[in-house]
Protein backbone atom coordinates (compact mmCIF):
# COMPACT_ATOMS: atom_id res chain seq x y z
CA UNK A 1 0.00 0.00 0.00
CA UNK A 2 1.99 3.36 -1.16
CA UNK A 3 2.03 5.73 1.29
CA UNK A 4 1.55 8.73 -0.35
CA UNK A 5 -1.91 8.14 -1.00
CA UNK A 6 -2.88 8.09 2.63
CA UNK A 7 -2.36 11.60 3.53
CA UNK A 8 -4.57 12.83 6.33
CA UNK A 9 -5.78 16.35 6.76
CA UNK A 10 -6.79 16.43 10.02
CA UNK A 11 -5.21 19.18 12.57
CA UNK A 12 -2.49 17.30 14.88
CA UNK A 13 -3.71 19.70 17.77
CA UNK A 14 -5.24 18.91 21.11
CA UNK A 15 -8.99 19.70 20.51
CA UNK A 16 -10.91 20.87 23.68
CA UNK A 17 -12.50 17.65 23.85
CA UNK A 18 -8.93 15.44 23.34
CA UNK A 19 -8.77 12.66 25.84
CA UNK A 20 -5.58 11.18 25.31
CA UNK A 21 -3.04 11.00 27.92
CA UNK A 22 -0.46 11.31 25.52
CA UNK A 23 1.01 13.77 22.68
CA UNK A 24 0.93 12.03 19.41
CA UNK A 25 3.36 12.30 16.73
CA UNK A 26 2.65 11.93 12.80
CA UNK A 27 4.16 9.20 11.42
CA UNK A 28 4.38 7.02 8.56
CA UNK A 29 5.97 3.73 8.91
CA UNK A 30 4.27 0.31 6.85
CA UNK A 31 2.97 -2.34 9.31
CA UNK A 32 0.61 -4.95 9.49
CA UNK A 33 -2.30 -5.80 11.54
CA UNK A 34 -3.21 -9.49 12.64
CA UNK A 35 -6.73 -10.18 13.74
CA UNK A 36 -7.22 -12.39 17.15
CA UNK A 37 -9.11 -14.81 14.66
CA UNK A 38 -12.68 -15.04 15.68
CA UNK A 39 -14.39 -12.26 17.94
CA UNK A 40 -17.71 -12.15 19.29
CA UNK A 41 -18.41 -9.12 16.77
CA UNK A 42 -17.47 -9.84 13.80
CA UNK A 43 -17.24 -12.87 11.53
CA UNK A 44 -14.16 -15.55 11.99
CA UNK A 45 -10.80 -14.33 10.46
CA UNK A 46 -7.83 -16.68 9.41
CA UNK A 47 -5.44 -14.74 10.91
CA UNK A 48 -3.38 -13.56 8.05
CA UNK A 49 -1.53 -10.40 8.06
CA UNK A 50 -3.28 -7.56 6.72
CA UNK A 51 -1.18 -4.24 5.43
CA UNK A 52 -1.32 -0.99 6.86
CA UNK A 53 0.03 2.29 7.39
CA UNK A 54 0.49 3.77 10.64
CA UNK A 55 -0.55 7.34 10.99
CA UNK A 56 -0.08 8.52 14.06
CA UNK A 57 1.88 7.16 17.64
CA UNK A 58 1.87 7.74 20.79
CA UNK A 59 3.00 6.22 24.02
CA UNK A 60 -0.92 4.82 24.47
CA UNK A 61 -1.66 4.03 21.43
CA UNK A 62 -1.57 4.75 17.52
CA UNK A 63 -3.69 5.15 14.29
CA UNK A 64 -3.54 2.95 11.59
CA UNK A 65 -4.92 3.42 8.05
CA UNK A 66 -5.89 -0.25 6.14
CA UNK A 67 -8.26 -1.14 3.77
CA UNK A 68 -11.79 -1.09 4.30
CA UNK A 69 -12.64 -4.65 2.99
CA UNK A 70 -10.04 -6.14 4.54
CA UNK A 71 -11.09 -4.93 8.19
CA UNK A 72 -14.62 -5.43 7.18
CA UNK A 73 -13.45 -9.20 5.93
CA UNK A 74 -11.37 -9.31 9.43
CA UNK A 75 -14.23 -7.73 11.71
CA UNK A 76 -12.25 -5.20 12.83
CA UNK A 77 -14.64 -3.32 15.57
CA UNK A 78 -14.36 -1.64 18.46
CA UNK A 79 -13.40 -3.70 21.07
CA UNK A 80 -11.78 -6.78 19.49
CA UNK A 81 -8.16 -7.34 19.87
CA UNK A 82 -5.57 -8.05 17.38
CA UNK A 83 -1.49 -7.80 16.91
CA UNK A 84 0.31 -4.67 15.48
CA UNK A 85 3.15 -5.34 13.86
CA UNK A 86 5.67 -2.93 13.40
CA UNK A 87 9.04 -3.34 10.97
CA UNK A 88 8.64 -7.10 11.22
CA UNK A 89 10.21 -7.11 14.74
CA UNK A 90 8.14 -5.62 16.73
CA UNK A 91 4.79 -6.73 17.77
CA UNK A 92 2.27 -5.57 20.26
CA UNK A 93 -1.17 -6.07 21.69
CA UNK A 94 -3.64 -4.18 20.48
CA UNK A 95 -7.61 -3.32 21.06
CA UNK A 96 -9.38 -1.24 18.64
CA UNK A 97 -10.99 1.73 19.89
CA UNK A 98 -12.67 2.99 17.03
CA UNK A 99 -13.33 3.06 13.26
CA UNK A 100 -13.60 5.18 10.60
CA UNK A 101 -13.51 4.32 6.80
CA UNK A 102 -10.34 2.89 5.92
CA UNK A 103 -8.43 4.57 9.51
CA UNK A 104 -8.12 1.97 12.98
CA UNK A 105 -7.66 3.75 16.27
CA UNK A 106 -5.73 0.74 18.41
CA UNK A 107 -4.64 0.96 22.18
CA UNK A 108 -1.77 -0.69 23.30
CA UNK A 109 -3.13 -2.90 25.65
CA UNK A 110 0.53 -3.10 27.77
CA UNK A 111 1.03 -0.89 30.26
CA UNK A 112 2.83 2.52 29.50
CA UNK A 113 5.96 1.41 30.99
CA UNK A 114 6.03 -1.84 29.04
CA UNK A 115 5.69 0.48 25.87
CA UNK A 116 8.05 3.37 26.05
CA UNK A 117 11.07 1.72 25.82
CA UNK A 118 10.18 -0.41 22.63
CA UNK A 119 9.09 2.78 20.46
CA UNK A 120 11.00 5.40 22.14
CA UNK A 121 12.88 5.84 19.69
CA UNK A 122 10.04 6.66 16.63
CA UNK A 123 8.62 9.35 19.25
CA UNK A 124 9.73 13.10 19.44
CA UNK A 125 10.87 13.87 23.16
CA UNK A 126 7.54 16.00 24.08
CA UNK A 127 5.76 13.08 23.29
CA UNK A 128 7.23 10.80 26.16
CA UNK A 129 5.60 12.59 29.28
CA UNK A 130 1.77 12.53 30.27
CA UNK A 131 -0.67 15.71 29.21
CA UNK A 132 -1.86 17.33 32.13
Amino acid sequence: MPSDTLSDSRSESRSPGEKRRFKRAPLTVTAEVIPAGANSSGPPHDGAPMPAVVVDLSLGGVRIRTPCDMQEAAGLVPGCKLTLGLGGTLYMECQTIWRQHDRLGLAFMHRTEEVAPLITGLLPPDCHVPRT
